[in-house]
């Protein structure tokens, strides 16, 4: 009988590749973290690679640190999905809820472009009496329709 007087150390440094051995598939992200196999797809303290840590409260899920108390693909635990539209609140789908829709904000009040004239400009320079001036009656511009129109066809009633 041959024995080594060293015998191998335990844990998995010396050899990592006895974290992978023995899955079958679909195989865990097994990896030889500070010494021991680890499943770097769901453990808070080794997430996605070793020595990455998932803040307070968060999980590991699939290689990536999630709130499930909040995200709507991960809510509560990993892979549990809210329906459309449906909120993530307290690690629950549709906690408190339905939420009334949101009020779409009111269109804006349309302004005048700026500079606009407080009253319409009066005419320049003021007529004084006795000089051509604008039709001020309905009865001067029908007079003035009818001189236009003698005028331009040449006709005489």
């Amino acid at each position: 009988m041959n024995h080594d007087p060293r015998p191998w150390p335990p844990g998995c440094w010396s050899m990592p590749w006895t974290c992978r051995e023995g899955l079958n598939p679909p195989p865990a992200r097994m990896r030889c973290c500070r010494n021991h196999c680890v499943d770097v797809s769901s453990d808070v303290n080794n997430c996605g690679f070793c020595g990455v840590r998932c803040p307070f409260t968060w999980q590991c899920c699939r290689g990536f640190s999630v709130d499930t108390n909040r995200s709507p693909l991960n809510c509560g635990r990993c892979g549990e999905r809210c329906p459309w539209r449906v909120r993530c609140v307290y690690g629950i789908c549709g906690y408190a809820g339905p939420f009334p829709p949101r009020k779409l904000p009111d269109p804006p009040i349309p302004h005048p472009p700026f500079p606009f004239p407080h009253r319409p400009p009066k005419p320049w320079p003021p007529h004084r009496p006795g000089e051509d001036r604008p039709p001020s009656t309905s009865e001067d511009l029908k007079k003035l329709i009818f001189v236009q129109h003698v005028f331009l066809l040449g006709k005489k009633y």
